[in-house]
């Protein structure tokens, strides 16, 4: 009994020391530079290719897929010119084998996207329209 209460004290005493490593960024900072992730929208419009700082996008045909930045999908899904594609990291079956995987402690990380927990807060959000 007297090892297992040295042992937790150990462990509160180690975890004391640790450096603590404070986010620089405000959740909403985070949010905003998740806007650059690529997603892809099936546009309802028929568009040249944009020229963007980070290279061009489009062109836009209706019904065909089209990679764009976040911010993009969003604003035209908002103006109800596109339906956005989820990710497929974001599927029931995918999250589900994320979980199932993960449970197992030998498998390790599950590789899913830097930027999932704002991505998914923006399209589901996004999705409400």
């Amino acid at each position: 009994e007297k090892s297992k209460v040295f042992e937790e004290n150990a462990f509160h005493m180690a975890a004391s020391n640790l450096p603590v490593c404070e986010s620089t960024f405000s959740s909403a900072e985070i949010e905003f530079m998740s806007l650059d992730e690529t997603i892809d929208i099936i546009p309802k419009f028929r568009g040249d290719a944009l020229s963007l700082a980070q290279g061009p996008i489009g062109p836009f045909q209706p019904g065909i897929s089209t990679p764009v930045p976040l911010w993009f999908a969003v604003a035209q899904r908002k103006a109800q010119r596109c339906d956005i594609i989820a990710p497929e990291w974001l599927s029931v079956e995918s999250l589900q084998e994320v979980f199932e995987s993960e449970k197992n402690l030998d498998a390790g990380v599950t590789p899913i996207p830097f930027h999932y927990m704002e991505v998914s807060t923006v399209l589901l959000r996004v999705a409400e329209l």
